[in-house]
Order: structure tokens, then sequence, then C-alpha cells
């Protein structure tokens, strides 16, 4: 399950990152009980809340901010959400794209104002094309489905220029960007290269 996760030789917790829904959550108020939450109905906490409990157990002095500093944040979200908005959306694709961005421009900023120093930010890969996207409306059978890749590729781009923004916004910062995209893409354009034989199989 794609996670977040605050790595060094003592990882101070982990965090699910997915799946949030920008179209109907909003933040959590600073003074939301730092219990831990009952999972959503797909299992997984929302990423809202997982920063309030981030934010509640720093500022209760929980979580070594030395541990918080010397850590690795890996962060990867997004691909429930998009692949949600053909289930379907009443939002615009750029309104509920923006919304998306919103929420991980939140979750970074917080994790560095409270101390995170370096940030893998994953971008998504082509959600468009795994097997399950046969059950929304309207995809094509057979083939990977454009438009919700075409929206990941967007998303990418968002999540590349927040990248972009951090070391401006947040000196002394270091963030980086993970292709995901163009990486699976081109195991499936040239699969027997890297040891596969059917890249197909599913579709």
């Amino acid at each position: 399950m794609p996670e977040t996760t605050a790595t060094s030789q003592i990882a101070p917790f982990r965090l699910i990152s997915r799946p949030m829904d920008p179209a109907s959550s909003a933040a959590p108020p600073e003074d939301s009980p730092t219990a831990e939450p009952s999972p959503t109905s797909s299992g997984v906490t929302a990423i809202q809340v997982q920063l309030q409990q981030f934010k509640s157990r720093a500022q209760q002095n929980q979580i070594d901010r030395k541990v918080v500093k010397d850590s690795l944040f890996l962060i990867e979200s997004g691909s429930n959400d998009i692949f949600s908005y053909f289930d379907p959306s009443t939002s615009t694709p750029d309104a509920y794209m923006q919304s998306m961005l919103g929420q991980i421009h939140n979750f970074v900023d917080n994790i560095v104002c409270l101390g995170a120093r370096r940030v893998a930010l994953f971008g998504l890969g082509p959600v468009g094309c795994v097997p399950a996207r046969s059950n929304l409306p309207g995809a094509p059978l057979g083939k990977c489905y454009d438009k919700l890749n075409k929206m990941v590729k967007k998303y990418n781009m968002g999540l590349q220029n927040l990248v972009k923004d951090l070391a401006r916004t947040h000196p002394g910062t270091i963030a980086v960007f993970g292709h995901v995209y163009e990486t699976i893409q081109t195991y499936r354009a040239h699969p027997t290269h890297y040891g596969f034989v059917d890249v197909d199989m599913g579709n």
C-alpha cells in the first residue's frame, strides 16, 4: 500500500497517505482530538487527519525533532482520488485536481514547518492502465484510459512545480520529484529489456 513514511534510524511513526477526498474533506480543526481516528470506509485514514496527528505529537514533544530533521519523507498520494473522479464526480477536472494539489501542498508545507528537511514527492503512474479502470463508466476495454492518464500527467506537473517551489519558500529544504509515470511507461515500452514477458496481461 502506498504510504508516507518518515524514515531514519528510528522512524517516529508511519503515515498512510491515501486516499484523500479533495471534493469533500477539509483539514481538521486545530483543536481536534489527538486520539487515533476511526478508519474511513476504505480502511485508511484521511491525509488531513494524519497531518493533525503529526502536528499534535510534535507540539506535545512526543516526537524527537532531530529524528524529524534527519528523516527522509517519502510521499505518494492521489491515484485513488483521480480514479474516483471518473466514478463519477460533479467537479470539473481542473477544480478537482487543484483541490488535490492544495491538500498535498498543505501537507508538505506543514511537515516542513514542523522540522522536515528532506522530502521526496512521487508522481503517479499511468493509473488509466490498471485493469480496474475497465469498471469505470466509459472506460475502454483492452487499452489504457487516455482521459484518466491525461489527468494524471497534469497532476504530476503540479507536483513537480510544488517541489520546485519548496526550495524557494523553505530555504534549507531538499526536495526531489520521483518520475513514476515515465519509469513505468519505459518498462511497458521495452519489457524484455527489464525482464518482463507480457506487460499487457490483465488489460
